[in-house]
């Protein structure tokens, strides 16, 4: 057995402990930022798709209403779908 310097007790032979001089503290971390991050893309994915449905359906009550030609309504139909 060696008790010298690096080879004690809870020590590897570079010195940096159970702990691995931190890097254990940062896998953690890196899932917890993969987990918000997945989690923000998915969210803002369906709010997007909820806005966008939420424009198409106001342009349909335009239409229905009179508001809006047929002719009107299609035009801003096509530019709102290539968005």
């Amino acid at each position: 057995m060696m008790f010298g310097r690096g080879f004690s007790g809870n020590y590897n032979c570079f010195g940096y402990g159970h702990f691995g001089n931190g890097w254990i503290f940062l896998i953690p971390l890196a899932i917890l930022f993969t987990f918000i991050a997945v989690t923000y893309l998915l969210y803002s994915r369906a709010r997007r798709k909820s806005e966008h449905n939420y424009i198409i359906e106001s342009l349909k009550s335009k239409y229905v209403h009179g508001e809006i030609t047929e002719e009107e309504y299609l035009k801003r139909k096509n530019v709102l779908s290539k968005k």
